[in-house]
């Protein structure tokens, strides 16, 4: 299937970092990827590995509804593209 989307979420369960990079392949050039629950260690090296090809990324921490620490969402983009915490 060659459909390219605006937005794609990483949040399964499973192989993350192999999920996140083939979700890479399915988006458009100006596409925005979520990827939630960012700050697990596997996720973090794979989000750090697209930064280092040219993703830039915008992060979001807040308390989830299970654990009593911290959760992340980071949001990955491309090019031009201009996002911004208010």
């Amino acid at each position: 299937d060659n459909q390219l989307f605006d937005v794609v979420i990483n949040d399964g369960a499973g192989e993350r970092a192999i999920i996140g990079e083939y979700l890479t392949t399915k988006l458009k050039p100006n596409g925005i990827f979520i990827w939630d629950n960012s700050e697990r260690e596997p996720d973090r090296q794979a989000i750090a590995n697209l930064e280092l090809s040219g993703w830039n990324t915008l992060e979001f921490y807040g308390l989830g509804p299970i654990n009593a620490y911290a959760w992340k969402t980071t949001i990955l983009f491309r090019n031009d593209l201009r996002l911004s915490k208010i």
